[in-house]
């Protein structure tokens, strides 16, 4: 959890009461927590329960699952949230955060990419990349102090257009 707590600092924003988090790779559940205490509701979702406290709390709803094929209840998009701390190679983690960007599943990303000891960074570009692809304004890769080998990817989308006819003016392409 001590990862997602620096990730909050660094973006000066957190996950308000009545936010909604999708939590991926959510057990055992120190991320889970770390929203829930915050007073957001939470949509935890791992092939493993979480363990107690977590389990249990008003605010959470567990979906047993593969995190690389959830997708957000319809009534949901955008969530406020995706967290995901899922282990998994740098290439799935890439997989994961470019679909829930290009289907705007999300308004802010906090997502850890791990490594093997210290080679294959060089595929941040392709991180990078798709950040830009999805022109999100702000957005950081960081090694934080906390992780050992991964890095936290932290993003905040941009907002969506408005409807033509409502008084905005939409940008071309």
């Amino acid at each position: 959890y001590r990862k997602l707590e620096e990730a909050f600092l660094w973006m000066a924003d957190e996950p308000q009461p009545g936010q909604w988090c999708v939590d991926l790779g959510g057990a055992p559940g120190g991320w889970t927590y770390t929203a829930l205490r915050r007073g957001a509701r939470v949509i935890a979702g791992d092939r493993a329960a979480l363990e107690p406290p977590v389990r249990g709390h008003r605010a959470l709803t567990m979906v047993e699952g593969n995190a690389f094929t959830y997708q957000p209840p319809l009534d949901r998009v955008p969530v406020d949230w995706l967290l995901s701390d899922v282990i998994c190679e740098p290439g799935r983690a890439l997989d994961q955060l470019k679909r829930w960007l290009q289907n705007g599943w999300c308004r802010r990303v906090v997502m850890t990419v791990k490594f093997k000891g210290q080679t294959g960074y060089g595929m941040l570009a392709d991180v990078r990349a798709a950040l830009v692809a999805a022109r999100c304004p702000r957005w950081r890769i960081k090694h934080l102090h906390h992780n050992k080998n991964e890095v936290t990817v932290m993003a905040v989308m941009p907002p969506p257009l408005a409807a033509p006819g409502r008084g905005s003016r939409r940008e071309p392409g």
